[in-house]
């Protein structure tokens, strides 16, 4: 296995704060413990030594708000009930890691790749930089290419417009890692 580098980004842990701000912009609530791994590979056959590599991102069934029906997305899109709009509702989205062992409350997605973030903040940065460079129009363009028989309009709307707010949640996110 080889892998390159890229901008900076050298370890493991520095693609993994990628896959945590992967996450809280799909807000993917679903990378807990068993969804991601490490690949190990022996040096060779004749030595015990061997080399880690994290696993490419997988599982992201729980992203985009899939677990919703098209009349609960049409009602958060519209709704003028601040509490049940979609505002509100990519806010809620929940990762599967603490702040700390007595916390019972997980941090949000967003949090999350904060918490990551203050301690390896050229990466935040970096990966918040490949984030800006996806425009919204990509973004809906790759959904509009969706077959019509696998998605519904009203589905593409509400993935798109939690695209769209979840990119500009986590963008304003930029100072805190400069």
């Amino acid at each position: 296995m080889h892998w390159t580098p890229i901008g900076g980004i050298k370890s493991s842990v520095e693609v993994f704060v990628g896959y945590l701000m992967f996450d809280a912009w799909i807000a993917n609530q679903d990378r807990h413990h068993e969804n991601w791994s490490i690949i190990v590979v022996p040096s060779s056959a004749l030595t015990p030594t061997f080399h880690l590599y994290l696993s490419p991102s997988y599982d992201h069934a729980s992203s985009l708000g899939r677990n919703e029906n098209d009349d609960v997305r049409r009602e958060r899109l519209t709704t003028k009930d601040r509490g049940r709009h979609i505002k509100a509702y990519v806010k809620k989205a929940a990762s599967a890691f603490y702040s700390s062992l007595p916390n019972a409350k997980p941090l949000s997605t967003i949090e999350a790749f904060c918490e990551a973030g203050r301690l390896y903040h050229d990466a935040a940065g970096f990966w918040l930089d490949q984030l800006k460079s996806v425009t919204p129009q990509a973004t809906h363009d790759i959904l509009e290419q969706i077959p019509k028989n696998l998605i519904t309009e009203t589905t593409i709307e509400f993935a798109d417009t939690m695209l769209q707010l979840n990119r500009e949640r986590l963008l304003a996110t930029r100072s805190l890692f400069q």
